[in-house]
Formats: structure tokens, sequence, C-alpha cells
């Protein structure tokens, strides 16, 4: 039954999909945010420049989840045009903000959202360099956008492994790409400082408040031990999808193969961000989900096994209930 309502599509599919989000963000409503906890102290340029207008912390909460919803339309556009899941469907934006919630009690104004998209527009582009002629710049404008991202969310820049993984996935060991994939990174961040220096204000911020971000610990969701359970489940269904998944690789199409392993490399940064950085687990969740919400929708969909898809998609919404009703006690 809910497996059915999930997979609805149409206007159907978008309600349902709407509903689902609204609920999820229902405790940020209620809570109000004034910004994501140790971000506003010393903020990257674009994250402060974008938090400054927000006057108060409902208008933060209603701006950040626009942000959100943006993410949803951009996970959902992404599978609809390079249609690599068996059907094209709201369902990776329903995992993606089910599998969010599990992690963080209330959704904030995390610079993590903003730098989210980028991140989705980013691994787009470096898929149309799939079978491109002459030399692909898809890569070039993959690090520009990651390059922006790194203005709101400091540890995106280790995201940039994965341009390196698409040069080498999709065209080769490429040397001229990937030294443009790398280039691209820094200028955005070279153009501010530029602007900065003409209006006289100091362009080393920018690196000052880089260090910083990626080196200081932000107060994160706390994790006591009903919270550590919570988490460990719905990370054994994420391994387990994870595991099916990569037998089914070479079974599929070329392009849909090759995007899938980018998206492993994807989920495998965010782990090691989350693991070996100072960074919030409650932040990386946005960027890790990208690609545990396309790996868990495909496991779904590829499975014959009704039942067992009912009981994942059902433990995934307890826990994510679970985990919202703690942030209100």
């Amino acid at each position: 039954m809910i497996l059915q309502l999930f997979k609805s599509t149409g206007f159907k599919g978008l309600l349902v999909n709407l509903l689902v989000i609204i609920l999820f963000w229902s405790v940020s409503f209620l809570q109000g945010s004034a910004g994501a906890t140790g971000y506003n102290v010393e903020p990257m340029p674009l994250y402060g420049l974008l938090t400054s207008h927000l006057n108060s912390g409902g208008a933060s909460v209603f701006v950040f989840f626009g942000l959100f919803l943006l993410i949803s339309y951009l996970l959902v556009h992404f599978n609809t045009s390079l249609f690599f899941l068996q059907e094209r469907t709201y369902m990776p934006s329903l995992i993606y903000v089910i599998f969010c919630s599990v992690f963080v009690e209330a959704h904030d104004a995390s610079p993590a959202i903003p730098a989210a998209i980028l991140l989705l527009l980013a691994l787009a582009r470096v898929m149309d360099a799939y079978r491109k002629n002459g030399t692909a710049f898809c890569f070039f404008d993959a690090s520009l956008l990651i390059g922006t991202g790194i203005l709101f969310y400091a540890n995106l820049v280790w995201f940039g492994l994965i341009l390196v993984v698409g040069v080498i996935i999709l065209r080769g060991y490429n040397i001229k790409e990937i030294m443009l994939s790398l280039t691209g990174l820094i200028i955005p961040s070279l153009l501010l400082a530029g602007y900065l220096y003409v209006f006289d204000s100091d362009p080393g911020v920018i690196l000052q408040r880089f260090i910083s971000n990626i080196s200081v610990r932000h107060a994160g969701t706390e994790m006591p031990g009903v919270k550590l359970i919570i988490i460990s489940v719905s990370l054994l269904l994420l391994f387990y999808s994870l595991l099916l998944l990569l037998p089914r690789i070479n079974n599929m199409k070329i392009k849909s193969g090759k995007l899938f392993i980018l998206l492993i490399w994807t989920l495998l940064v965010a782990v090691a961000v989350a693991i070996y950085s100072p960074a919030s687990v409650s932040d990386i969740v946005y960027l890790g989900g990208i690609p545990a919400g396309y790996m868990i929708t495909n496991q779904i969909l590829n499975s014959r096994k009704k039942i067992l898809n009912e009981i994942i998609l059902v433990t995934l919404l307890l826990l994510a209930f679970a985990s919202q009703l703690s942030g209100l006690l």
C-alpha cells in the first residue's frame, strides 16, 4: 500500500512528495531556526550573505525549506532526464527527505542545503560529458558549480574528488580535463577575492573562513543510545541496497552503470568526510543523502519481493518519525 503510494506519478505523486516533505519539516516550522549552529559565527561568504538578509528564524526556515524543495525537484529531474532508474518516479525525492530526517531532528538553515543543490547540478553536468567529442568542458562547468558551493559550505571541497573520478570513468585518464576540473574549483573564490580587493575589503577573509570551517567542529545532532540505534538501522538498509546494486551495474546500460559508479564514489566521499573531518553529520547527510536516495530507490524498484520493499519503506518511515519525535521531546 505505502509502496504503491510512493510510486505514484503525475499530480498524485507530486502531492504525496510535497506532503511528506512538509511533514518532516514540521518540527522546524514549530521550533523556528536562527541558522545552523556554529556556522553563523564565521560563515563562508555566500552563506553569510544569504543568512544576513534573513531577519528572523522563521524566515530562514521558509527560505531553506524552499531550497530543499528545489533539491527535491532536481533529484526527480536528474532521473527523468537520464532515466537511469527503472521508472520515472518521485521516489528518489521521498527517500531523500526520509533518509535525511533520520539524521536531522530539526531541519535548519544548514549551508549544506544550497551546497547540495550545486552538487546535484555538478553531477548532472559531469554526465553530459558521456561520449562527447573533443575536450569536454562539462567538467570545468561542474567544477565551477562545486567551487561556488564551497563558498556556501567549505566541506564541499572534498567532493571535488568526484570530478577527477568522473573524468576517469567517462573519458579515461585525460590529464587536460582533470586539470580543467581542478582549476574550476578555485575560480569562484578568486573572483570573489578580486571583488573584495576592488572594494577595499580584505580578500584573505575567504581563506581564513575556509580554514575555520573545515577545521573547527561545529555543533550537530546529539546522538544518545536510541538515536544511534535509529541511525545504525538506516545505514544497514543503505548498505543492503549498495550490496545488491554492485552486481547489477555490469548488466545496466553503459551510461547508467557509469552514473551509479559516480554515485557510489559520491557516497564514499560523504562517509569519509563524516568520519574523518570535524564536519557535523547532520550537515553531511544532505550531500550523502543524494546517492543514498538513488541507491535505495533502485533497490526498491528492481526487487520483486514486494513485502520486503514494504518493510524497507515502513522501517525508514518509522525511523524518521522516531528521530523527529525525539527532537520535540
